[in-house]
């Protein structure tokens, strides 16, 4: 729903609810995931999606504000920005300069982060992640640096970014293949928009790059679609561990629900709700 439409209605609004915010958000299973898991606890609550273009960020405040709303998620593109709209950030909001999820207390607007923790719950499945020795994580916004946290709690030896405009301490995605050595197990991250919705034909990554540095995990921020252009490639050369973003959306969007409504997901349910509604 269009920002503009919700105010119009925002009147009649009855139950308590959170939202996302974003551009082209259509396309978001956060509504299900959030109202699936509302139904299973007999909540209250209402969650919704709304397309806020970069022309009408000022009418944020206007939702916000309300009485009603606990709180938001936040997507591409404005991870960034929200946390101007904030009161207090969180530690690891301030180290990342981004949020994924705003609530309030006593009309106090906070922003906390729990894109780190979902980023680093998949990988954790993973029983060779111990040989891992180099990341590359392609993409320079606010999951690219939620990834960039989750690598380096995980103690992943180097972690690098690769920036179509990189600055002094990150890679570009001409040169980043001459930072691997033979022996390098490598994780690769997307992180970039490029795969999903009007950008499915593009890889951060050529098929020949995949193929020259061989890496052990690929792992795409995108969940739809569920299989990326870069997954496909990786699945094709024989990756052992390919990864998108489903589980990282799951794993933040509990942390965000229990955040607004002192509970997590039921993950089996809401997994089962996605699958019923053929979102996996």
């Amino acid at each position: 729903m269009n920002i503009r439409d919700f105010i119009k209605n925002l009147p009649n609004q009855k139950v308590p609810f959170a939202a996302l915010i974003g551009e082209k958000t259509y396309y978001s299973v956060s509504p299900l995931m959030h109202n699936t898991a509302a139904k299973f606890f007999n909540l209250d609550f209402e969650y919704l999606a709304l397309d806020v273009s970069n022309t009408d960020f000022h009418l944020i405040p206007n939702v916000l504000n309300h009485e009603l709303c606990v709180g938001f998620n936040i997507t591409i593109p404005y991870k960034e920005k929200i946390l101007s709209l904030v009161d207090q950030k969180s530690d690891l909001v301030k180290k990342l300069n981004a949020a994924n999820v705003i609530y309030k207390v006593e009309n106090i607007i906070h922003a906390e982060n729990t894109d780190v923790d979902g980023f680093v719950y998949p990988l954790k499945q993973i029983p060779e992640l111990s040989k891992i020795t180099k990341a590359f994580i392609f993409g320079s916004g606010g999951a690219s640096r939620a990834a960039e946290a989750g690598l380096k709690h995980l103690e992943i030896g180097s972690v690098y970014i690769i920036s179509r405009t990189p600055e002094s301490h990150q890679l570009s995605y001409e040169n980043w293949t001459d930072f691997v050595d033979e022996n390098d197990k490598l994780i690769l991250v997307n992180g970039s928009p490029l795969g999903m919705t009007n950008l499915q034909d593009k890889s951060p990554i050529p098929k020949t790059d995949l193929i020259k540095v061989k890496p052990l995990v690929c792992y795409d921020l995108i969940y739809n679609p569920a299989k990326t252009l870069f997954l496909r490639h990786a699945e094709e050369i024989g990756v052992s561990y390919c990864l998108n973003g489903l589980e990282m959306l799951i794993r933040q969007g509990s942390a965000a629900f229990k955040i607004w409504n002192n509970y997590d997901f039921p993950i089996e349910q809401v997994k089962q709700s996605l699958q019923e509604n053929g979102k996996i």
